[in-house]
């Protein structure tokens, strides 16, 4: 068995993939992803297919050689690239109690808070950088 975003395939569902792919030549990696998650009963506790995380599984299975995905049908042009500041630096741990904690406070957005939100997406969450840095994709 091989892990992928939290699911482990088995070699018979790399072969129930890639047989998918290959009947259905007109099908995008949108729709590929939602008849993986239809057919592996992968779903979100909320009863939703886990799209999004299939669709990341079979682009890592695609990159490691094990399926041969179709063409992007939309490819992104250049991106800016958000350059990092001490302000999303990796922190030393919160050990505290709960109960002293501060309270949460919410806060209006504003375009500097918008660009230290975009920061952090791009240095910590798995749809931004590298998905190789994010345990939950490996």
């Amino acid at each position: 068995m091989t892990r992928y975003c939290g699911r482990d395939f088995t070699p018979e569902e790399f072969q129930q993939i890639r047989f998918l792919i290959k009947h259905n030549p007109d099908f995008n990696r949108t729709r590929l992803s939602k008849e993986v998650c239809g057919i592996f009963q992968w779903l979100k506790p909320d009863g939703n297919l886990k799209d999004m995380s299939c669709r990341v599984a079979m682009l890592r299975m695609h990159r490691d050689g094990l399926i041969e995905l179709p063409p992007p049908t939309c490819v992104k042009g250049p991106q800016k690239k958000i350059e990092f500041t001490a302000s999303t630096d990796p922190q030393d741990p919160v050990v505290r109690p709960v109960n002293q904690l501060p309270r949460l406070q919410l806060k209006m957005v504003t375009k500097a808070t918008s660009a230290l939100w975009n920061e952090y997406v791009e240095r910590y969450h798995y749809l931004g950088g590298s998905y190789d840095d994010f345990p939950c994709c490996k």
